[in-house]
C-alpha cells in the first residue's frame, strides 16, 4: 500500500507513537485541555494506549506488519482522535489539525487511491465533530478552511510523488536499458554475472567486438555506425537463449552471460552470431558516391559488409576460481586472441589461438 513498503510503514508507526505519548503526557500536564466530561483523562489514556499497542510492530519491525497496516492506522488514528475530541467537545484550531494530520501523511507515503481514502476520511471525522460539537453553523464556517488546507495540500503532494515516481521510472528504465541497441545496460551484466557467480553454477561470459568500427564511423558517419550496431545486436539476441543476458558493454562491445553451459554450447552460439553477421550487409549511406567512400557508383544503394570478433570464457564449479573480474580478463583476452588472428573468428580462453581460427572458418 504505501509508495515504499518499510519507510512509509515505520515513519506512521513512529508518528502514531509519537502522537500517543504526547497525549497521555497533555492529560497529565494540562488536564484543563481534556474539558469537563467526567473520566476524559481515562478515556484518552486508553485511546491512546490502544493505539501505541497497533503502532509498535509498524515502527519497529515495518518488514513483519502486514500490506495494510499503513492504511488501517492512518485511519485508525483518524478516529482516535475524532473520538477524544468529540468526548472531550474540542473543535478548536488545534484538534481540527490533529484531524487533518493522517492526510499529509498520506499524501506523501500512501499511493493515490489510499491517500484519497485517508484525506476523505479526515474531511468526514471533521464534518462529524463540527456536527456533535457545535452544530451547522461551526461547519459552514471551519469546514471550507479545513478542505482548503487539507485536501488541496495532499493534491499537491499526490501530484508531485506521481511525477516523481514516474521520473524515476524512466531514469531506471534508462539504467537497465540500452537506448541505441535495446539490450541492457553494463550496469545490469555486471548485476546478473555477480548473482551468477554467487550461484556457482557453469557460467560463461561471451565478448563480441565489431571490426574495425572506427574506421566505419570515420568513412560513413555515426549514423552508419549506429545502424551496424543495432543490426549486429539483434543478430546476438537472435543466437542467444530467452534467459541469457545480453548487454552493451561499451563503444561497440557487446557482452553476453550465458548459465548452465559449457564451452561447446558457448562455442555453437558465439559461431552462429559470427556467422549471421559475416552474411548480413548493412545500408551504408545515401544513393551514389565513391566506392572509396562505401557507396557504389551508377546511384545504386550502398551495402557495408560487417564482421565480428568474438572471445568467451567459462566458469566451471569446483575446477575454476575467481572472482566476475577474473573471467572478464579471460573473455576479454579470449576476444583479442581472435582479432589478432585476423578478426572474423571465435576464440575460447582455454583453446590455442589456431584452434580458435578452425572454428570460425
Amino acid at each position: 500500500m504505501p509508495r515504499e513498503p518499510v519507510a512509509g510503514t515505520r515513519v506512521l508507526g513512529v508518528l502514531a507513537l509519537g502522537g500517543c505519548v504526547y497525549a497521555i503526557l497533555n492529560s497529565v500536564v494540562s488536564p484543563e485541555t481534556l474539558g469537563e466530561r467526567p473520566h476524559a483523562w481515562l478515556i484518552t489514556v486508553v485511546c491512546a494506549a490502544l493505539l501505541a499497542l497497533v503502532s509498535v510492530l509498524p515502527a519497529v519491525a515495518p518488514r513483519r506488519a502486514p500490506s495494510w497496516a499503513a492504511l488501517g492506522l492512518a485511519l485508525g488514528a483518524t478516529v482516535m482522535v475524532l473520538v477524544l475530541d468529540v468526548y472531550t467537545d474540542d473543535t478548536t484550531f488545534g484538534a481540527q489539525v490533529y484531524l487533518g494530520w493522517p492526510a499529509l501523511y498520506a499524501a506523501y507515503h500512501l499511493r493515490r487511491p489510499a491517500a484519497w481514502t485517508v484525506t476523505t476520511a479526515c474531511t468526514a471525522a471533521d464534518v462529524t465533530l463540527l456536527l456533535a460539537v457545535d452544530g451547522v453553523d461551526m461547519l459552514v464556517r471551519d469546514l471550507p478552511a479545513f478542505v482548503a488546507t487539507f485536501g488541496f495540500i495532499p493534491w499537491m503532494l499526490v501530484g508531485a510523488r506521481d511525477r516523481q515516481e514516474a521520473m524515476v521510472a524512466t531514469l531506471r528504465a534508462e539504467a537497465q536499458q540500452d537506448v541505441l541497441t535495446g539490450l541492457a545496460t553494463r550496469r545490469v551484466f555486471d548485476g546478473v554475472l555477480l548473482d551468477e557467480l554467487a550461484r556457482d553454477v557453469p557460467v560463461a561470459v561471451l565478448l563480441a567486438d565489431v571490426d574495425r568500427f572506427k574506421d566505419v564511423n570515420d568513412r560513413h558517419g555515426h549514423g552508419v555506425g549506429d545502424g551496424v550496431l543495432q543490426v549486429v545486436a539483434e543478430q546476438l539476441r537472435a543466437a542467444c537463449r530467452e534467459q541469457d543476458v545480453v548487454a552493451r558493454y561499451g563503444g561497440d562491445e557487446l557482452a553476453v552471460v550465458l548459465t548452465d553451459v559449457d564451452a561447446a554450447a558457448v562455442a555453437g552460439v558465439a559461431e552462429r552470431f559470427r556467422a549471421a553477421v559475416e552474411g548480413l550487409r548493412v545500408p551504408a549511406g545515401p544513393m551514389g558516391g565513391s566506392v572509396a567512400g562505401g557507396f557504389s557508383p551508377g546511384g545504386e544503394a550502398a551495402t557495408l559488409a560487417v564482421t565480428v570478433s568474438v572471445g568467451f570464457a567459462v566458469h566451471r564449479p569446483g575446477r575454476d576460481e575467481g572472482s566476475a573480474r577474473d573471467l572478464m580478463v579471460r573473455a576479454d583476452a579470449a576476444l583479442y586472441a581472435a582479432k589478432r588472428g585476423g578478426r572474423n573468428r571465435v576464440a575460447h580462453d582455454d583453446e590455442p589461438v589456431g584452434r580458435s581460427h578452425q572454428l570460425a572458418q
